[in-house]
Formats: structure tokens, C-alpha cells, sequence
């Protein structure tokens, strides 16, 4: 089954700077060790926090560079409602295992936004030799929206090795991406893509807006995919690299700069018919700025985000303990903002149809109020209760529907924490 429930207050916006490419660097040592610590300790520690997913196609897009990230979209019960609406481990092998698959989930965020996770993929081999694929997927939330659709085209002149031309066409041209990479296939369970993508391929000769990217500091996504899946049990590791990017905008007279690396690990491992233990873990920094060229209306300044995101859980019969934990530092030439987030939840499956969650949430926040760091949110707890009900779709998939009651508030008119709806169809 599954995990969900949650509300919201905030609207997706962020906050923005400039400087230059690498610009001035504000990370003071002293205010990145106890983000370094969280990393080292919840290496061991995954489902939650608005994952990445697919990261051999995620790049620089328009929407990225329209404002920065930063707290002020953020409230203190985000990271429980992302908890609360995130599938379970078990359904990433029910994806992997399939060539063709539909995810559609939803949860509220607030009375304006929900959280989006869907995603669709349809693999067909045309021969031994020739194989199509399609991918599309949405990822929004408060932190990011990230929208894909890519075709593939993969050649294999020998059964392990192969090249795959891969591209996603748009209507407006300058946000087409392509890209090239080299596929290794181990076993026929274990995928290993190493990838290189044009990010807006035409946009530095045909833009259709007063913009362009400025060389040589060209947007290019760079890295490895690995993925092995057997026995109700996989495997996905990850890293990405996107080059330092100068894009200018003509008519709003400034010079956005941006560069980000990422890494991910991503397993589940099934132990025995009743137990099995999962974890997740991502890490990303990201810069970005704005400089003006001349007279200009939009926020400049410097930006560098550093995001971890990981948990674990274990699973006996059909009761689950799990530990999640969220890590946010914004580090910026008008103050230092850090966000962290401790959740511990049981979750208990009844006869495979409904189940309930306890979420207790610590949530911290700290530095400057200027980038929108509430001190009044510091050390903020929350429990909640999720129930939620499946339908079993046979071998076909699954529907599960969940709702949220917020215990702090029981009782009251505000008892009501949010809702989400899940869907997974194989076709």
C-alpha cells in the first residue's frame, strides 16, 4: 500500500539575485558543518521530500530561471505533507519491472496548489537491434516544477552495449533538448546510461524571445544512470553535472547565471516473503545569480542552494518504521537560512486495503529573516494520522485514496490536514 496526508500555506515563487558566473562565495565553514554532519549520518537513512526523479533528463529550463529558490515559498508542515503524499519503495520495482506504465499522484498543498508526481512510459522493441521508448513526466512542488517529455531511439550492435539518440521536442523550438548516450546492460535487469544533453539546442541561433545563452558558457547535463531490478528488489545510483550556464535577457536587462550538480541513491531490498528494508538519499547544490546590464526592475543578488533529502524504513509483516529527515541550507549575499526536518512514522496495512500512518514532525529553521526565515516556526512540532484505502486493480495496478487529520488541531475546524489520490496502471 501506501503513504499520504497533508495542508499547506504558501505559494510557489521563490526569491532572486545576480553576480557573476561562480560569483562571491558566502558559505561560511562554520554555518556548513551541521549540514555536513546530517549527510554523514543519514547516509544509512529514504520515502519523501519531493524526490527527483528521472535525472538523466532534468536541466536548466525557463521556469528555473524566473525566480530563486528559497524559504519564503516553504512552511514549516511542507516536508510532512510531501512525506505524507509519497508512494511507498515497493511500487518503484512494480515500475521498473514493467514496459509500459502510468503513475498519476496528487496531493494538497494548499487552496492553490497541489503536489504532482505522474509520471508515463511506454519501451518497445522494434527488433533485436532497435528499441523505442517515451517518457514523460511532471514533478511540481513548492521547491521546483520540472515537466519531460523525451523520446528515445536505442541501437544495440551487441547485446550489453548499445547508443541511444534521445530528444524532446517542444512547440516553441528554443526549449528543444537532445542528447547522446552510451547504454551498458550488465544483465537483462541492469541498465547503466552514461548521458550528455544539448539543453535548448537552437536557442543560441533561432531564439524566438530577446534572449540567448552566451558562450562560451553553454548549458550542457552531464552524468551516469544505473538501475538493476530483480526479485522485488533494485537498485538506482546517480550523479549529473550542469555546466555553468550565462543566459541573457535583452528586455529585462541582466545576465542569469547558473551551475548544479546532483546525486542520488535509491534501493529497496526484499529480505525474506515478510521483511524488507528500503532507503533513499539525494543531495544537490545549486548557484544561481542575476547582473544586470543596465537599468533593471527583477531582484539581482547571488543564490547558492544546497538540498538533502533522505530516509529508510524497515518492514516487518505488515507494520513499517521509518525515519525521514530533510536538510535546506540557502546561502546568499543577503543573509544565511537553514531548514531542517525530522520525521519518524509508523505505517500499519490492514488486509491490504487500508492503511494508517503517524507522522511526528520536528521542524527547525534558522538565520536570516530578510530571505524569509520565520524564527517563530523553530523547533514547530506536528502528528498526524493518515488512513487510506486501496483498490486492487488485479495485475492491472492500483488506485489508493488518502486523507490527513492534523491530531494537534482534533477536534477543531481545522482537524482536516489535506488529501492526495494515487493511481498505477500497467498496459
Amino acid at each position: 500500500m501506501l503513504e499520504p496526508g497533508c495542508r499547506v500555506r504558501a505559494t510557489p515563487h521563490r526569491v532572486r539575485a545576480g553576480a557573476a558566473s561562480g560569483g562571491p562565495k558566502f558559505v561560511a565553514v562554520r554555518h556548513m558543518r551541521p549540514f555536513l554532519l546530517a549527510v554523514a549520518l543519514m547516509f544509512w537513512v529514504s520515502d519523501a521530500f519531493g524526490w527527483e526523479n528521472f535525472p538523466e533528463y532534468q536541466s536548466l529550463t525557463e521556469v528555473e530561471q524566473e525566480s530563486f529558490e528559497g524559504p519564503s515559498t516553504l512552511y514549516s508542515q511542507y516536508f510532512s505533507d510531501l512525506l505524507a503524499y509519497n508512494t511507498p519503495p515497493s511500487w518503484e520495482y512494480d515500475w521498473l519491472s514493467r514496459n509500459k506504465a502510468l503513475e498519476v499522484n496528487f496531493g494538497s498543498l494548499s487552496t492553490t496548489r497541489f503536489m504532482l508526481a505522474n509520471r508515463l512510459k511506454i519501451h518497445e522493441a522494434i527488433s533485436d537491434r532497435f528499441e523505442v521508448r517515451f517518457t514523460y513526466f511532471d514533478e511540481s512542488n513548492l521547491e521546483r516544477q520540472s515537466t519531460h517529455h523525451i523520446i528515445e531511439l536505442i541501437f544495440l550492435p551487441w547485446k550489453r552495449l548499445g547508443l541511444v539518440f534521445y530528444g524532446e521536442p517542444a512547440f516553441r523550438k528554443p526549449n528543444d533538448d537532445t542528447g547522446l548516450a552510451l547504454m551498458l546492460r550488465p544483465n537483462d535487469h541492469h541498465e547503466i546510461r552514461i548521458f550528455n544533453t544539448f539543453v535548448d539546442v537552437t536557442r543560441l541561433k533561432y531564439p524566438d524571445n530577446p534572449d540567448t545563452f552566451l558562450e562560451p558558457d553553454l548549458p550542457y547535463a552531464r552524468g551516469i544512470v544505473g538501475r538493476t531490478w530483480s526479485d522485488a528488489s533494485f537498485l538506482e545510483y546517480a550523479a549529473r553535472y550542469e555546466t555553468p550556464t550565462r543566459w541573457r535577457f535583452f528586455n529585462e536587462n541582466y545576465d542569469y547565471f547558473y551551475w548544479k550538480w546532483f546525486a542520488s541513491f535509491y534501493g529497496r531490498r526484499r529480505l525474506s516473503d515478510i521483511h524488507a528494508a528500503a532507503f533513499r538519499i539525494q543531495f544537490d547544490r545549486k548557484h544561481e545569480s542575476r547582473h544586470p546590464t543596465g537599468p533593471v526592475t527583477a531582484p539581482v543578488g547571488n543564490w547558492y542552494t544546497n538540498r538533502l533529502s533522505t530516509s529508510a524504513e524497515w518492514t516487518a509483516h505488515s507494520l513499517t518504521m521509518g525515519l525521514a529527515f530533510a536538510g535546506r541550507i540557502w546561502n546568499t549575499d543577503r543573509g544565511i537560512g537553514f531548514y531542517r526536518d525530522w520525521l519518524p512514522y509508523l505505517r500499519l496495512a490492514v488486509q491490504d486495503t487500508w492503511t494508517f500512518t503517524y507522522i511526528l514532525a520536528l521542524h527547525q529553521e534558522s538565520g536570516d529573516e530578510q530571505i524569509g526565515i520565520r524564527p517563530q516556526f523553530n523547533r514547530a512540532f506536528e502528528h498526524r494520522l493518515n488512513i487510506s484505502y486501496g483498490f486492487s486493480l488485479k495485475d492491472k495496478g492500483r488506485i489508493v485514496l488518502l486523507g490527513s487529520a492534523d491530531l494537534d488541531r482534533f477536534g477543531s475546524n481545522k482537524t482536516w490536514g489535506g488529501g492526495s489520490g494515487h493511481l498505477q496502471l500497467f498496459f
